[in-house]
């Protein structure tokens, strides 16, 4: 019998996802499984409180979460549609991960 190694290393840094923003290029970090389920768990607490200003906050977090060289100052400084496109930008990246299986 042979013994089947399966190397999880190899799914790390699949596919780099970046932005940029005052010329600064930022890259996506995976998102691991205890970070979807800490994302999961405030986004249900977001959807029975009905607080914008802590939607916003959530946002930026994510936002600065998955590109960890983005800082908080700088997420700050985005208009509105910046953000958008960020969190869609995360959020079709998070269900590509999903659909493949990752």
């Amino acid at each position: 019998m042979q013994t089947e190694i399966l190397n999880l290393d190899d799914f790390e840094g699949d596919a780099v996802k970046t932005f940029v923003f005052k010329g600064v290029t930022h890259e996506m970090r995976s998102l691991s499984v205890g970070s979807y389920i800490k994302q999961l768990k405030q986004i249900e607490k977001l959807d029975t409180a009905g607080d914008n200003t802590a939607a916003l906050e959530f946002m930026l977090n994510s936002v600065c979460e998955a590109f960890p060289t983005f800082k908080r100052a700088e997420a700050e400084k985005l208009s509105f549609a910046q953000v958008k496109a960020l969190m869609d930008h995360i959020n079709g990246i998070v269900q590509e991960a999903a659909e493949e299986g990752n």
